[in-house]
């Protein structure tokens, strides 16, 4: 759902990514000053989205990439994902403040996926500040990722 105010435009999705970055092997997207958000499903909406009592790890370990549900990477929830190409980000907000605790599985800003690449420039990523949800700002699963 595209907003614009004063010339910012933001992109808010409640449970799918906001954008998906398929541009095949060796073909390059480049976004540039937006503002993203995701907020997660409502629990009232969409009970089998939840699971309660899920204990997380708190430090990066083995099993701590499994807790981002990627065996199945096109349904992770993120606010984007790489998912075949070279990826641009520039001067962008990305944020999941306000994303549902219970979700069942963590949430990052941006996924990933192997054998691609991004390069991101003076970009913010925000986790949740408001419900104490489980959140990170980058995945790469064998990807190449360059932040300045």
């Amino acid at each position: 759902m595209p907003k614009e105010r004063g010339g910012e435009v933001t992109l808010k999705q409640k449970e799918n990514r906001c954008i998906c970055v398929d541009v095949g092997k060796g073909n390059i997207c480049t976004i540039k000053n937006l503002r993203m958000l995701l907020k997660g499903p409502n629990l009232d909406a969409n009970i089998e989205s939840f699971q309660t009592n899920m204990d997380f790890e708190k430090r990066g370990n083995t099993n701590c990439i499994k807790e981002f549900f990627t065996h199945m990477p096109d349904k992770m929830y993120s606010i984007i994902l790489v998912k075949s190409g070279t990826l641009f980000l520039k001067d962008c907000q990305l944020s999941l403040d306000g994303i549902f605790r219970e979700t069942y599985r963590k949430v990052p800003c941006i996924t990933v996926l192997e054998g691609n690449y991004i390069n991101m420039s003076n970009c913010r990523l925000k986790g949740d500040t408001m419900n104490d949800a489980n959140t990170a700002g980058l995945v790469a699963i064998d990807a190449d990722v360059l932040v300045e």
